[in-house]
């Protein structure tokens, strides 16, 4: 029988039991952990989304704004917007309706402060296949490029780069059809090949408009494998995407973790909500843990649909039990949870899926409202979300073994309980936990109902199997009970007496004493098991299920290969492995093309992430290295070798990797400067940190430098490098006319040398210059102008010639107009030279006088 808190006779007393018990959580990789509930939780507004469902796109403006309103009134960060295709490109391939339908609600989440998922289907008359069913938009498009051009359209219009300053960024993830896996929402039947080609198509769509939008794939609904096709189960259908190679096309996975009517914290095979780590450990066998899983939808309907309805009281606990289940169990590697829908989409409360909503049909607010926004703002929650029935009635429930195994309770009067396990294991319950010589108490101390009561605090993964704490109390005795750890539902682990000492159950619970905690570890075999805690009552009443968690069991090695790169040395890669059922670490192997030996490193780096998802592993399992590897494009495999134990070697993954000996880096710059040619770039040899020789050629003519100067630009890039990686070298180039400059990078180590770039310039030894004005003066003409010699930055002798007459003067004076012209020169370049003569007619002829080799430049004559 499960027990519900709801049935303690002293509710505050269990409130209090539940804030002061610790709760131990385990979320990654599959590996599942307790959600017990704690007095102080932590606002989970971040990664609460509502669903909002398809009728409010079409709605008056008064309803919508009531609705936009009510959802961004429960605390929720994200909204989820139907972007129906059928609807935006109803007539043709050419005509676009964004007012129709998405126009007003993006907005409208945009003033309210909501982030917008998109969820992109359903295909217009046009666009679906020719086995579609008649008036159906439901059918997955074989034209996958219209729906490309639909969604790059979606993304150009609400992404990052916009051409619409309002609607700019107000969309920053997209998921991919909804529930594909499902008959109803793929017709005619679901097919992993038609989904496949759509979101390989899609992804690079979207992301050609908006590169850092989220792509995710269409939630998955929590269906059965069917025998006619008609359903394809979650993860059979993200193993068959792998399969077809959709792995680099979505940057999360969509999944719908339903579990109604039951609670998502129960223990049954086939709920949505525990198999979440199943679909993780897909995903890490497939290389791609680094990923997230978003649930975008996820609910329970309230009314009277006997089998799929709960109370609204259940709803409400579920809310609870689903947010803070989803952050405590599967936080590591999940985003955000979007709740189907904020209002109950009509009134008949016989079907189910009219009454999925936190409100009613009128607005009026359901217990599950409340509960959401607590939730979401870290206020205690008044539901329980520690059971897991789903039955409103009180009437006690009897847990039924598997048919080698019978569960005799005894009445009252009984002081010995013997369980029969299948055949060939018999096992008598000790009479320390059945004798009746410590009765329980009476009256107002005395627990309510017959029936054991209690909580898993942790059920984790251990290297010596699953680890399983929490406590028990029957409420026919004082002293302590045993728990069962059941595997399946059918092969029995371990039996444990609950008779640990727990002060916080004294203070609960004084008529009891402390003496109910039970921490075991039972051996498990491998795969993913259904593992129960069974509390076995005494006395009148029956057992309780405490528990029931899915968890993730290996003994081999597990890990992730983070980087995998060209870098100092050839090859460098980076990661982390846990070997299942040891806690040494794993040496990590790594081979080329599947038949070079490329060398070995140790898992054995401190990592404090890992220690914190893998609390009972420790934190000294990641690893990064580098080793030599041939140039060119390879394949690289990882291999995480068994450390300890059982278990075999683990394939980490695969990555191809283009190694570069060759030196890489730029010609950035060739400027005239006084005393030559300033040449400026950067150069990296992959294979050293160390700065390398850069040979420049002036034509023919060679000069050597090191690129050993500071470029923080370069180490931002390559940070692995360092900074000084620059070069910056004047060159004299004697030639005068079109010269050709190049740089090289030279390999220090052997292999080929790199090209950096080539220049051609137009080399001048002649002075440069202008004479922009001559004008009369009194006394005869002042002539005006500026001069530059290539070669050098001092000024330079001008010669004025008036009627052959010379007058010498410097070209020196401040010419602000000319130092953004020629940096390299200054401003002091400029002449105003007066000459005296005679009033008349002249012939006025200005000269530049070069300094070094070259000939001299006129700078003009006039007459006046």
């Amino acid at each position: 029988m499960i027990n519900r808190l709801e049935g303690f006779q002293n509710k505050s007393r269990a409130r209090r039991l539940i804030a002061a018990l610790s709760v131990t959580a385990v979320a990654a990789a599959g590996l599942v952990a307790s959600n017990a509930p704690t007095a102080t939780a932590v606002g989970l507004a971040p990664v609460m989304g509502i669903a909002s469902g398809s009728g409010i796109l079409w709605e008056s403006n008064a309803d919508f704004s009531r609705d936009m309103d009510a959802i961004a009134a429960t605390g929720a960060a994200w909204i989820r917007v139907d972007f129906d295709w059928s609807s935006i490109q109803y007539e043709s391939p050419t005509t676009w309706r964004w007012d129709r339908s998405t126009d007003r609600i993006v907005a409208g989440a945009q003033a309210r402060g909501l982030k917008v998922l998109g969820q992109l289907g359903y295909s217009p008359p046009w666009a679906r296949p020719s086995d579609c069913p008649a008036g159906s938009n439901k059918c997955i498009p074989t034209d996958v490029a219209a729906y490309g051009n639909f969604v790059r359209a979606a993304a150009e219009r609400y992404g990052a780069r916009s051409s619409n300053a309002t609607l700019r960024g107000s969309v920053t993830a997209w998921e991919i059809w909804n529930e594909p896996n499902h008959g109803p929402f793929a017709q005619p039947k679901p097919s992993i090949d038609r989904y496949s080609a759509l979101l390989i198509a899609a992804y690079p769509a979207i992301k050609a408009a908006d590169p850092g939008a989220t792509v995710v794939t269409g939630g998955l609904s929590p269906a059965p494998d069917a025998a006619d096709g008609t359903e394809i189960a979650p993860t059979t259908f993200l193993a068959g995407l792998y399969e077809r190679g959709s792995r680099g096309y979505f940057d999360a996975v969509g999944h719908h973790p339903y579990s109604y009517p039951y609670n998502p914290l129960g223990g049954q095979s086939w709920n949505a909500f525990t198999q979440t780590a199943s679909l993780y450990q897909i995903m890490t066998n497939n290389s791609d843990s680094a990923k997230k899983i978003w649930g975008t939808e996820a609910g329970a309907p309230t009314g009277t649909d006997v089998g799929r309805s709960v109370s609204e009281a259940q709803q409400a606990e579920f809310v609870s039990d689903y947010y803070r289940g989803w952050s405590t169990n599967y936080g590591a590697f999940t985003g955000p949870l979007f709740w189907h829908q904020h209002r109950d989409s009509g009134s008949n409360t016989g079907f189910y899926d009219d009454n999925f909503g936190l409100l009613r049909r009128d607005f009026s607010q359901k217990p599950a409202y409340a509960a959401y926004q607590a939730v979401a703002n870290g206020a205690p929650v008044t539901t329980t979300s520690t059971s897991t029935s789903t039955t409103t009635s009180t009437t006690t429930t009897t847990t039924t073994l598997p048919q080698t195994t019978s569960t005799t309770t005894p009445p009252s009067t009984t002081t010995t309980t013997t369980t029969t396990l299948p055949p060939t294991t018999s096992t008598t319950t000790p009479p320390s936990t059945t004798t009746t010589t410590t009765p329980a108490p009476t009256g107002t101390e005395r627990i309510a109902g017959s029936n054991p009561i209690g909580w898993v605090e942790s059920l984790s993964v251990t290297p010596s199997g699953i680890r399983v704490q929490g406590w028990t109390i029957d409420p026919d005795r004082a002293g302590s009970i045993d728990v069962l750890i059941w595997m399946e539902g059918f092969q029995l682990l371990g039996r444990v007496s609950a008779d640990d000492a727990r002060l916080p159950l004294d203070a609960v619970f004084p008529a009891y004493g402390p003496n109910h905690g039970f921490d075991t570890t039972v051996a498990i075999p491998d795969g993913v098991h259904n593992v129960c805690a069974l509390a076995v009552g005494v006395g009148v009443g029956t057992n309780t299920m405490l528990s029931c968690r899915d968890v993730w069991v290996t003994s081999s090695p597990f890990g992730f290969v983070e980087t995998a790169t060209s870098g100092v040395g050839g090859l460098n890669v980076t990661g982390w492995s846990i070997d299942g059922d040891s806690f040494a670490s794993p040496a990590i192997h790594i081979w080329m093309d599947g038949t070079t030996f490329v060398g070995a490193t140790n898992s054995d780096q401190r990592r404090a992430d890992l220690g914190a998802i893998f609390p009972a592993y420790g934190d000294g399992h990641g690893f990064s290295a580098s080793f030599t590897a041939a140039p060119g494009l390879h394949s690289f495999c990882m291999y995480a070798l068994n450390a300890a134990g059982r278990g075999t070697t683990t394939p980490l993954g695969c990555r191809d990797v283009f190694i570069n000996t060759a030196p890489i880096g730029s010609l950035d710059t060739v400027v005239r400067v006084p005393g030559g040619v300033r040449v400026g770039g950067w150069a990296i040899d992959p294979e050293t940190v160390d700065p390398i020789f850069v040979h420049i050629y002036v034509d023919s003519d060679g000069v050597a430098a090191t690129a050993n100067a500071r470029r923080q630009d370069v180490g931002n890039v390559f940070p692995a490098y360092g900074n000084n990686h620059g070069f910056d070298q004047v060159v004299k180039t004697p030639l005068e006319g079109p010269t050709r400059i190049c740089a090289w990078g030279i390999n220090a180590g052997p292999g080929a040398q790199t090209l950096l770039g080539c220049r051609v310039v137009n080399i001048l030894h002649t002075p440069i210059g202008s004479l922009d004005a001559i004008v009369r003066t009194p006394s005869g003409l002042s002539v005006n102008g500026w001069a530059i010699d290539p070669d050098t930055a001092s000024a330079l002798t001008i010669h004025v010639y008036v009627d052959g007459v010379a007058t010498v003067e410097i070209a020196g004076l401040s010419r602000p107009d000319l130092a953004p012209i020629f940096p390299s020169y200054g401003k002091e370049h400029g002449f105003s030279i007066d000459v005296s003569t005679y009033l008349g007619p002249h012939t006025v002829c200005v000269y530049a006088i070069n300094q070094y080799e070259g000939v001299h430049s006129l700078l003009g004559c006039r007459s006046i």
